[in-house]
C-alpha cells in the first residue's frame, strides 16, 4: 500500500512522454529526482500508451508511451488531395511527418483505409516551399484522416528541414 503522506504526486497536466524504441524499450525518467530506467513495454495489454509510475523516491507520475516512428509537427497548413483520379479537394494538415500526416477535411466523408491519392501543399517555412506526397488512407475518424506517405517519392530534405523539432 502506497503512505500518501510521504508521496510526491506530480499533477496530471504534468505527464512525461518517452519514446518505445524499435526493440520494444523505453526510458523512464522521474520528474522528481531524474533517476532514469530502462522498461520493456512487451507486457503492457494493446499498446497501453499511458501508465502510471512509482518511482523509488515515492514520486507518483503519468508516462505517456509514443510508439511513433518519426516526429510529428503540430500543423495548421491547407493543401488540397484527390483520391484516384476524382477531382481535388481542400483539407487542412494538422499535424505533418516524414511518413505521414493528419488531415481534416469538411464536407467529404468518402475515405476508406487502403485507398491510395495525393496531397499538394505549401509549408509555412521562408521559402513557401510545395510539398506534393502519394498516400495511402491508414485511419478514419470522422472528419479526420490519418494517410501514410508512399515509399514512391524520394526523401525531401525541405520537408525533413521543416519538421525539425
Amino acid at each position: 500500500m502506497i503512505n500518501q503522506k510521504n508521496q510526491n504526486f506530480i499533477t496530471e497536466d504534468k505527464i512525461s512522454k518517452t519514446y518505445v524504441r524499435a526493440n520494444g524499450t523505453a526510458v523512464i525518467v522521474c520528474p522528481n529526482c531524474k533517476k532514469a530506467k530502462s522498461v520493456s513495454t512487451d507486457n503492457f495489454p494493446q499498446r497501453k500508451l499511458t501508465v502510471n509510475v512509482l518511482c523509488s523516491c515515492s514520486t507518483q507520475f503519468k508516462v505517456h508511451f509514443d510508439y511513433r516512428q518519426t516526429y510529428r509537427k503540430s500543423t495548421d497548413l491547407v493543401g488540397t488531395f484527390t483520391l484516384g483520379t476524382g477531382q481535388k479537394r481542400l483539407v487542412k494538415i494538422k499535424d505533418l511527418s516524414m511518413g505521414g500526416a493528419q488531415l481534416e477535411v469538411v464536407g467529404f466523408n468518402k475515405f476508406i483505409p487502403g485507398q491510395n491519392g495525393s496531397i499538394d501543399f505549401v509549408l509555412d517555412d521562408k521559402r513557401h516551399t510545395q510539398i506534393t506526397r502519394n498516400f495511402s488512407v491508414e485511419t478514419v475518424a470522422g472528419n479526420r484522416i490519418g494517410c501514410k506517405f508512399k515509399d514512391d517519392t524520394a526523401y525531401n530534405k525541405e520537408l525533413g528541414f521543416y519538421l525539425r523539432p
